[in-house]
């Protein structure tokens, strides 16, 4: 695989002015960022290996309330490959509820 383009698609997970920069304070994204990279490389990207730690980290942070779990779970929150677009954040012209 392309390494740069891998290393891109992971970045989402340690992107500090991301939708997951909130969990950074409760957990480094950093050994998430390297697996996600080594899986990636190893195995391709045409498989749900990103979306899967994606959503692990997620969960994580939702168990450790960096993000109430009804957030974590809401449509918006799922970053989705192969494109990672990220979900617009939350404002208050547009609650969660």
């Amino acid at each position: 695989q392309d390494r740069p383009r891998v290393e891109q698609l992971c970045s989402v997970l340690a992107n500090r002015s991301g939708p997951l920069a909130k969990c950074h304070w409760y957990e480094s994204p950093v050994s998430y960022t390297q697996v996600c990279v080594s899986d990636l490389c190893q195995y391709g990207t045409g498989n749900r290996m990103l979306c899967t730690m994606l959503e692990a980290y997620v969960q994580l942070c939702a168990l450790r309330c960096a993000l109430p779990a009804r957030v974590a779970s809401q449509p918006g929150m799922q970053l989705r490959a192969p494109s990672l677009s990220p979900p617009p954040a939350p404002t208050m012209a547009s609650p969660l509820g």
